[in-house]
């Protein structure tokens, strides 16, 4: 609304200091859209990539982390059995 009133009382002509700076300011939008898209895909190269490599090493120990109880477990037990084995004989 506030465009359209500005353009009642200064038309955009072929030469028009509102024209250009109205173009100047869309090149600096696209500028900094382009920016902020750039921005974004080096944040999720450096950052997420990098944290999501993370979780699955994480994921992985938790994994090798239960293996290990379970094999303790088992080995615990043997040697329970191994000790009332030997003061059996």
């Amino acid at each position: 609304m506030c465009c359209n009133f500005l353009l009642i009382f200064f038309p955009i002509g072929e030469k028009s200091i509102l024209k250009d700076m109205l173009t100047e300011c869309g090149g600096i939008e696209i500028q900094l859209g382009h920016a902020l898209m750039q921005h974004e895909i080096e944040v999720e190269k450096l950052v997420l990539q990098p944290l999501n490599q993370v979780e699955n090493e994480a994921n992985n120990i938790a994994k090798a982390r239960r293996a290990l109880n379970k094999l303790i477990l088992d080995m615990d037990s043997a040697k329970a059995r191994l000790e009332k084995l030997l003061e059996i004989n």
